[in-house]
């Protein structure tokens, strides 16, 4: 699955001891219990709650593969984001080692039905609302604000010091401490604290690696758990710090003044605190789309079409002259169909809403994957999947041009989500919109801030489970 980290057991069946008492000390009964003390025999480093929540869960995980989909949606009732996250990893979002949403919680594991909270000050709030406020922060008209800390960060990264030197490893020193939590809290360099760089660098390691039975993942996992309290506390001071003194180039700024200073149901205090953990998750695409951006572009061993359509875009630009007109230009285009060959994210994942087809005795973790990069190279959505061609999003339908009458042309009866808006509340001019798939789509100034809604382009997912942040990504790149 590409990026995607999937758990790997398979070496437990050649490791555990035959016959293995059952276990005495761990939570577990029966032959579960058996299974925990024989993995206890047979990796003596890992701690008996680990093996019960981290590599049985492992163990019962299902991960299945979705079909390629013909339209830029998911199925809103058979496929939930509701903890949509494989079981073993919670331990490193909670301490009770399952979802407590009552300490925050993140868009990204919120079902769709649950994004839009009732409240006494907004009895009926828009659908799909907490991505809404998520999405406000990431809206291309505050890159200008962005840009002041992302733009030092490259030319840093990408600057003659770093020539001839592996590009990924300046990138993951200088990543949490010069660029993460500067967009986020506005601290940077020295400021930021030691135990903040050192838990990202950890969950990272988690992530890349996925074998739970691994002495890195094990030791890295535990000091995740570890740091987090303290990270926490960390954050949500800086969360207040910016409550009351403001800083509109932070991510934070944007998520207060838009959930009422985090009273809003929706998206709380504690959620903001969360999201800014959270988003190690989300922000981990940008050392991926980097790596596998290089490495087209290299000039030793790049892709000589790639190179040629990037050169033809630049000079496109610089001359100003572009026809026919189209909402994407010259450098948009070549960025999209630079990832959707990259597929920065590999698989949207889902929970299943019905239980697994199972006869095991065991609770089942049953998760789907819909993949990306399969359904952006599909025949079934263009005549050349295999050739780079930026200019195929010359016709490119946008989110806001998928409206009703598109839904009547391709045979839907009604559109499956109807538009919304929400008015974001920090002095801006902008809407956030929701396409009849379910994208959600800013508009600034009264201008539609283009995104593709077409099932062939499908890098950050489909429909309402679309990334938040992707024209934030497009704009970075």
């Amino acid at each position: 699955m590409g990026s995607y980290p999937i758990p790997d057991v398979s070496e437990l069946a050649t490791k555990l001891a035959a016959g293995a008492p059952a276990s005495t000390t761990g939570g577990l009964s029966g032959p579960l219990a058996a299974l925990e003390q024989q993995i206890q025999t047979a990796y003596p480093f890992l701690d008996a709650t680990y093996i019960e929540k981290v590599v049985i869960a492992a163990m019962l995980t299902s991960l299945g593969i979705g079909e390629r989909l013909s339209l830029p949606m998911l199925d809103p009732d058979n496929f939930s984001k509701k903890g949509a996250l494989p079981y073993l990893f919670w331990g490193l979002l909670y301490d009770g080692w399952a979802p407590d949403p009552d300490t925050g919680t993140t868009v990204f594991v919120t079902g769709y039905g649950d994004r839009n909270v009732v409240s006494s000050q907004d009895p009926s709030p828009p659908p799909n609302l907490r991505k809404r406020i998520y999405a406000s922060a990431t809206t291309p008209d505050l890159m200008p604000k962005y840009s002041q800390k992302i733009t030092p960060f490259f030319e840093s990264l990408l600057g003659p010091a770093n020539a001839k030197q592996p590009l990924m490893s300046a990138y993951l020193a200088s990543y949490f401490k010069d660029l993460y939590w500067n967009l986020h809290l506005g601290v940077t360099g020295s400021d930021v604290p030691d135990f903040a760089q050192e838990i990202g660098q950890s969950f990272n390691t988690v992530l890349a690696n996925a074998t739970p039975t691994m002495q890195l993942v094990y030791d890295n996992y535990m000091n995740v758990r570890a740091l987090r309290p303290q990270l926490t506390t960390w954050i949500a001071g800086e969360v207040e710090r910016i409550a009351q003194n403001g800083d509109d180039t932070t991510l934070v700024h944007y998520w207060l003044r838009n959930s009422d200073n985090g009273q809003d149901p929706n998206f709380r205090t504690i959620d903001i605190t969360f999201e800014c953990f959270h988003d190690f998750v989300a922000l981990s695409q940008w050392g991926n789309t980097l790596y596998n951006t290089m490495k087209l572009l290299n000039v030793t061993d790049g892709d000589p079409t790639v190179r040629a359509a990037f050169e033809h875009a630049m000079q496109t630009m610089e001359s100003g002259i572009e026809s026919p007109p189209t909402p994407f230009d010259p450098l948009d285009r070549f960025i999209m169909e630079l990832f959707r060959v990259i597929s920065p994210n590999s698989a949207s994942i889902s929970t299943l809403t019905t239980p697994p087809v199972t006869n095991s005795p065991f609770e089942q973790y049953a998760y789907m994957f819909t993949v990306h990069a399969e359904t952006s190279n599909s025949t079934i959505h263009w005549a050349d999947p295999g050739t780079f061609d930026p200019d195929r999003y010359l016709t490119c339908p946008t989110a806001g041009q998928n409206n009703a009458a598109r839904a009547a042309a391709i045979g839907f009866a009604s559109c499956p989500f109807e538009p919304e808006t929400f008015t974001v509340a920090d002095g801006r001019n902008v809407e956030l919109t929701n396409s009849v798939f379910g994208t959600v789509y800013s508009t600034v100034d009264g201008v539609e801030s283009a995104i593709g809604d077409y099932a062939g382009y499908a890098p950050f997912g489909f429909g309402y489970r679309r990334c938040p942040g992707e024209l934030l990504n497009v704009q970075v790149m």
